[in-house]
């Protein structure tokens, strides 16, 4: 305390000297003293220099309790003063300023008028639009309320913004810019964004389309991704022969194409002929972006040419067959058939999900004649066609390909028993367990979890003791599945009661599960067992998982915390909260997520101390997230209190504006919050 006056006294003295004042000021702030206040003090003094100081060093404070003093001290007698005062205000985001804000704005002086916009886009009260709208009028002024706008502006800014940008002398680039900066964030805080594009294609005449198309030969505009963008935007909101050919035009350019696509998707069947021109491009991602389009559109009339580009285009096969099954007309059965046999597996993907999509009547009796083909790589797509539908008049075949010599072939066929309505399955899928190929054994242990319990355990623990790292997980991971169906927890149990001949290794299917998540060699199987074990194994998997959780390898110790996360039992939650406290943020992390599957009130209790304790912002927005994950009402009760402070408040307003209409009643109870900013922050997120 005795060192205070002295660091005072260097406030006063040394003011000329930056270094020294913010020296003083850290030391204060380190001693947890108040540097506010003999800022005020100084913020009064006859040196208008220690008045600027005191200002601006009032801003770097952040502290709210500074806006009265800098309000009255817009007034200054020295514009510098006013200035420093006005753009503290902007910092320290007091909203109590925007009225005199405003008035500034609208006083005729230009040097204070700019820094009273900016300080007004900073605390970014909606309050301040109308006021702001009418400085549009004012040529020094316009650009910079435009931009302002853009930020605080409601729907009521796009009629003024658009006459801007219909007068042949207004700054149209710009203006392209904030509507578009205004559609962004009416579709981000409300899901409204469409709302904006009507009222833009209302108020948008002929002039204002021809403005932005000529803003497209501008090179300046060209070089310049965002302004790309947002003129692409806008384009999109009109109607018209001349915006719609200036947005395939657009399509060449990676900043804009994605706009270029949804506008060109909701203009409908009219662009099918300028999409079709473009599918001819030199550029490979303007016809990419074409087909896309064309698929979205749904036009029968472009048929023909898709199939074309299947027969011609290699670079666009899949693009294409993905458009052909949106469109899904059966002319283009027979050019799909073709590519059955394709040497690409992404292209063979692509041609059976599109002939899944069009259902042709002579489906069965052409994979009849496919499941016999000589060529694996046809047989093996035949196979996933006859899986998918379960034609009948094609089962015979499809069992005979889970013994086809190629191994492709038998996986795929095994992979598809599971969803067949047939008593064969599972002895077939016994069969194959025998299999050499350790790949035919793992596509078996990934079908087995589509069976009933008693028929897919027998084989599923046999799995875990398989030679093979891969069979042992897949088996592991379908043993889970089992869980989530709530088919209990002690396997051996069940299986007994089932006559089923289970070996038990140890007595019970935990304790070999409880093996391979501590022993096995691979690690990818050990966190299969761990997430089983969590799925399945209730409290007495919680003293198997604790020791893992400080396993040395981060995978291994992340899994472990999001198995114990899914036992629902009090056990689980020490080693959980133990996890919260260790030194390594990467372990507090995950401990919050494996929280965030937990769920519960005590769950949300735990994050919403995490979050307000917490100084490594990373782990605090892992904490909001995991209770935003929760989607309950103690999680967003917690969400709601941790708005009170400034450093959450933005973070958890997202979060409870993403919760959808299930979670309204539960975010409306802030509203009788007794802090106003948690008040304000509820009236946002709904």
């Amino acid at each position: 305390s005795a060192a205070v006056p002295a660091l005072l006294s260097a406030l006063r003295h040394e003011y000329n000297n930056l270094g020294v004042l913010n020296s003083a000021l850290q030391v204060l702030a380190m001693m947890n003293l108040d540097t506010v206040t003999p800022l005020l003090v100084f913020l009064q003094d006859p040196d208008p220099e220690l008045r600027i100081y005191a200002a601006l060093a009032l801003g770097e404070t952040g502290d709210a309790a500074a806006a009265p003093a800098l309000i009255a001290a817009i007034g200054d007698s020295k514009p510098n003063v006013s200035f420093h005062a006005i753009e503290a205000l902007g910092k320290i985001r007091a909203e109590e300023a925007v009225g005199p804000l405003c008035d500034v704005a609208e006083s005729g002086d230009f040097f204070l008028a700019f820094a009273a916009l900016d300080a007004l886009r900073r605390i970014g009260d909606p309050a301040a639009a109308p006021r702001i709208q009418s400085l549009l009028a004012n040529d020094l002024l316009r650009d910079v309320a435009a931009e302002a706008l853009g930020d605080l502006g409601g729907e009521e800014a796009v009629a003024p913004l658009a006459a801007l940008l219909n007068d042949p002398a207004g700054p149209h680039r710009l203006v392209a810019r904030v509507l578009a900066t205004l559609y962004d964030r009416y579709e981000k805080e409300y899901g409204e964004g469409a709302h904006l594009a009507d009222l833009g294609y209302r108020s948008i005449g002929s002039t204002g389309i021809e403005n932005l198309i000529a803003l497209l030969n501008d090179p300046a505009v060209q070089e310049a991704d965002g302004d790309l963008r947002a003129i692409a935007l806008v384009l999109g909101w009109l109607k018209g022969s001349a915006a719609e050919t200036a947005l395939t035009r657009l399509l060449g350019h990676p900043s804009a194409r994605p706009e270029v696509v949804e506008a060109l998707v909701r203009h409908g069947s009219r662009v099918t002929d300028l999409l079709l021109e473009q599918t001819q491009a030199d550029d490979l991602d303007t016809r990419k972006a074409a087909v896309v389009a064309l698929g979205r559109i749904g036009d029968v009339n472009a048929v023909a040419a898709l199939v074309d580009i299947l027969r011609r285009d290699e670079d666009l096969i899949v693009l294409a067959a993905g458009a052909l099954a949106k469109i899904g007309d059966r002319s283009a059965f027979e050019a799909l058939l073709e590519l059955l046999g394709h040497p690409d597996a992404t292209i063979r993907q692509s041609v059976v999900a599109a002939l899944n999509s069009l259902g042709h009547p002579d489906m069965p009796e052409r994979m009849i004649t496919f499941l016999s083909s000589s060529d694996p790589l046809i047989r093996e797509s035949a196979v996933k066609v006859v899986g998918y539908f379960g034609y009948r008049q094609c089962l015979e075949q499809l069992f005979q390909c889970c013994l086809d010599p190629e191994e492709s072939v038998r996986c795929v066929a095994i992979e598809h028993m599971a969803f067949l309505d047939e008593e064969r399955v599972p002895l077939i899928l016994a069969g194959v367990f025998g299999d050499t190929n350790p790949r035919v054994r793992a596509a078996a242990a990934r079908a087995l979890a589509h069976l009933e319990y008693d028929q897919a355990i027998p084989l599923l623990v046999k799995g875990l003791h398989d030679p093979d790292s891969w069979v042992r997980y897949f088996s592991a991971r379908s043993l889970g599945k089992f869980g989530r169906l709530g088919n209990g927890i002690r396997y051996s149990e069940r299986c007994k009661a089932a006559d089923s001949g289970v070996p038990t290794a140890g007595g019970d299917i935990l304790d070999i599960l409880t093996q391979l998540a501590v022993a096995d060699k691979a690690v990818q199987v050990r966190i299969a067992a761990m997430e089983t074990l969590g799925r399945v194994g209730g409290m007495k998997a919680v003293p198997i998982l604790t020791p893992l959780t400080e396993d040395l390898n981060p995978d291994i110790s992340r899994a472990a915390m999001g198995a114990l996360g899914l036992i629902d039992h009090t056990d689980a939650l020490q080693p959980l909260l133990t996890a919260l406290n260790a030194r390594d943020p990467l372990r507090r992390q995950n401990a919050i997520r494996a929280f965030g599957k937990r769920g519960g009130a005590d769950a949300a209790s735990a994050l919403q101390w995490v979050a307000s304790s917490e100084g490594d912002d990373r782990v605090v927005q892992a904490a909001i997230e995991a209770l935003a994950h929760m989607e309950s009402g103690a999680a967003v009760t917690s969400l709601i209190a941790l708005t009170e402070k400034s450093r959450h408040r933005e973070a958890c307003i997202k979060a409870l504006a993403s919760l959808g209409e299930s979670a309204v009643d539960w975010v409306a109870d802030g509203l009788e919050h007794g802090a106003v900013e948690v008040r304000r922050a509820t009236v946002q997120s709904l």
